[in-house]
């Protein structure tokens, strides 16, 4: 006759089998993700068992998070035992909502509605009006800004439209750095 599983039973189990990196890629697929010529590098290797230590870390990090979590659940399930003592006596009423009210706090959220009067509604709106026009004013500020920050960027691209460049060394820097980069990821 088996068990009936435990919260922290299915969460290890579901969670922490499949976590360690191995389970998740070799070292050798994880060596043929970089170029030929640098995979025999010893800090391949040493970034592999970097990897390796890291997800263990995070492993027994969520390894307690779910023995905390498996902790707050009995003792959830014992405040929902006592309240369900607690109440019997007043059993015409729902004790399932009262349970989950008690253990999880009040299922609604929401402030109590109160209807406006004409005296009440009033001032709301005057501060519901002046709020949007304060939100108007700033958007259009922020538009405006924008709108500058727009232009400046069209003129800028207007000199490369008419090869009018403040700096005439760019190109050369741009295919420069662009030879060093494709050196570095290719090693040619």
């Amino acid at each position: 006759m088996s068990r009936k599983p435990t919260e922290y039973n299915l969460l290890a189990e579901f969670l922490l089998p499949s976590a360690p990196l191995h389970a998740i890629i070799s070292l050798k697929t994880f060596t043929t993700l970089f170029p030929h010529s640098q995979r025999s590098l010893p800090t391949i290797k040493a970034l592999y068992r970097d990897l390796q230590l890291q997800r263990l870390q995070k492993i027994e990090r969520i390894s307690q998070n779910i023995s905390d979590e498996a902790r707050r659940g009995s003792q959830q399930r014992r405040a929902i035992a006592r309240a369900r003592r607690a109440d019997n006596k007043h059993s015409m009423v729902d004790e399932d909502i009262e349970i989950e009210e008690y253990a999880n706090g009040p299922s609604c959220n929401l402030p109590i509605c109160r209807p406006h009067t004409l005296e009440s509604i009033i001032p709301e709106l005057v501060g519901a009006i002046n709020g949007l026009s304060h939100e108007i004013q700033e958007a259009e500020e922020e538009e405006t800004l924008i709108m500058e920050e727009m232009q400046k960027i069209v003129g800028g691209l207007s000199d490369l439209r008419y090869g009018t460049l403040e700096n005439s060394d760019l190109k050369d820097q741009a295919i420069e750095r662009c030879s060093r980069l494709d050196y570095v990821c290719n090693g040619n």
